[in-house]
């Protein structure tokens, strides 16, 4: 999702532009995640699926799976090898993430709270969401956190690409004293 052009956003800014050095591990499953099951032969067991408070999917047929911390191929492995080991047969499996944790938006911004996340999103197009164009240099910065509180980072650009759970602080710069 672009944010809306507008005096206020159509001006490059060099803070929106700035590469940042924030490294992220591939996107893994939580509690709370949705993945769809695709499995041919086995229509039964198709469906989607919410990843349980122990961060575990129950699936007919071959029971509990561990799912937490485990990205979409390798949940994707996992359901293959327990469908093979209880079933005995071969079977084509495709898991597709439906629906994952927001992103939640907090400070001085038009519509503070969560954010739909979608693959790609940056922090420009969260802040845009709600309602509220990136800072420009000077005038404030943006601070990320993730859910686990392992990554923050101060003056984060608007190309920052986002994961799901990660809370962004909107922080304007004090005024300058009147002279």
């Amino acid at each position: 999702m672009k944010p809306p052009q507008n005096s206020q956003t159509a001006q490059a800014s060099p803070n929106l532009h700035q590469q940042t050095n924030v490294v992220r591990a591939p996107l893994t499953l939580a509690e709370g995640d949705q993945i769809r099951l695709i499995l041919t032969p086995h229509k039964e067991l198709e469906g989607i699926y919410t990843l349980r408070e122990r961060g575990e999917i129950i699936l007919p047929l071959i029971g509990t799976v561990p799912a937490a911390h485990k990205t979409v191929t390798a949940l994707q492995t996992a359901v293959h090898q327990r469908l093979t080991e209880k079933l005995y047969r071969q079977a084509d499996i495709q898991i597709e993430l439906v629906k994952t944790r927001p992103i939640y938006v907090l400070g001085p911004v038009a519509r503070p709270g969560a954010v739909r996340f979608f693959p790609g999103i940056t922090a420009a197009s969260a802040l845009a969401t709600s309602g509220t164009p990136f800072p420009q240099p000077g005038t404030g910065r943006v601070e990320l956190t993730n859910r686990n509180a392992a990554l923050k980072s101060k003056a984060i650009s608007g190309l920052t690409r986002l994961r799901p759970a990660d809370t962004l602080t909107y922080i304007l710069n004090d005024p300058p004293p009147p002279p």
